[in-house]
């Protein structure tokens, strides 16, 4: 199974909409052009597979700013990258006016940058106009902004570029934990998170205290170890939990884009390490030290301030 770069609708049941977000590569044909008429908002209002980008410029009340304003660097998502993240007309519809305009103002630089003015990376934060920090990185395997591959640059208009995003690029909705919370195939490891606040090490307070890429475990990864309901994590030892989940933390963030075969990452487990590998095709998996078979990532990329998060199928074992 491919990996998902983002748990969007998932996430959305507690933000906005239910919806999954399922990876693919999505070509743009938003038109070149670089006549003086032909704004940001005029290419995209003109483009014919870029109408809820439009919609969404009207309704987040951004259509004047890139008519306008500028010079900007906008990263669009075609109709296709919506309606992959789960989001089609209608629940693009019920989306609340503030969730698209963040959505829009993080997928837009404040000036216009080139594919060659980018910056290399790897992981190079870049200030968007929502007031986030992006990530880009620039390798032998293309550009990627938060992980997410941009599959055109430097598409002219007359107040800026556009490049065009293999997949709709979400900025954070939340800390870690909110994240986690509102994701609902990871509702077991946040009410884990939960339990450690009886542990000695709190495994809320550490998330709160760095940045981390967090490996989650889907609800049916807990299952699969035992804990069969949500009632039984919350009845366990909280110790015995916060030693468990401490494992699944790397201190710095780690998108896919960062592997080119496998990458071996410490843990917040002194000398205990994890392998993060690709397998080919897209799809990545993560190997515990104590783990017989390594766990596919099934959603990947998921962007929180403060940390990215990666959901995987298995609990991991030091």
């Amino acid at each position: 199974m491919r990996a998902k770069n983002y748990a969007v609708g998932n996430v959305f049941i507690g933000f906005a909409v239910c919806g999954l977000f399922l990876g693919s590569c999505v070509k743009s044909a938003v038109p070149n052009t670089n006549t003086k008429s032909n704004t940001i908002t005029a290419v995209i209002t003109n483009s014919s597979n870029a109408t809820l980008t439009d919609t969404a410029f009207t309704r987040a009340g951004l259509d004047s700013m890139f008519n306008n304003g500028g010079p900007f660097t906008f990263f669009v998502a075609t109709d296709a990258a919506w309606l992959l993240a789960g989001i089609s007309d209608t629940t693009f519809d019920r989306l609340p006016d503030s969730v698209i305009r963040h959505i829009i103002l993080y997928n837009t630089i404040p000036q216009s940058l080139s594919a060659s003015q980018l910056p290399t990376g790897p992981d190079s934060p870049l200030k968007t106009l929502s007031g986030d920090t992006a990530f880009i990185t620039s390798n032998g395997a293309g550009i990627f902004f938060d992980g997410i591959q941009i599959e055109s640059t430097d598409l002219i208009a007359s107040n800026g570029l556009i490049d065009a995003m293999a997949q709709l690029v979400l900025p954070p909705f939340g800390t870690v934990q909110q994240v986690l919370q509102a994701d609902s195939s990871t509702t077991y490891l946040a009410a884990a998170i939960a339990r450690t606040s009886a542990a000695q090490l709190n495994i809320g307070t550490v998330l709160s205290s760095g940045v981390f890429t967090v490996f989650a475990p889907s609800n049916q990864a807990f299952r699969n170890a035992g804990f069969a309901s949500i009632s039984d994590i919350n009845n366990a030892n909280p110790d015995s939990l916060s030693t468990i989940l401490i494992y699944h933390l790397v201190p710095k963030r780690v998108f896919t884009t960062d592997i080119n075969t496998s990458l071996i990452e410490p843990t917040l487990v002194t000398n205990k390490t994890i392998t993060f590998g690709s397998l080919g095709n897209g799809n990545f998996a993560v190997l515990g030290a104590g783990n017989a078979n390594p766990s596919p990532i099934i959603a990947s990329n998921i962007m929180a301030y403060k940390g990215v998060i990666h959901v995987i199928t298995q609990v991991l074992i030091p």
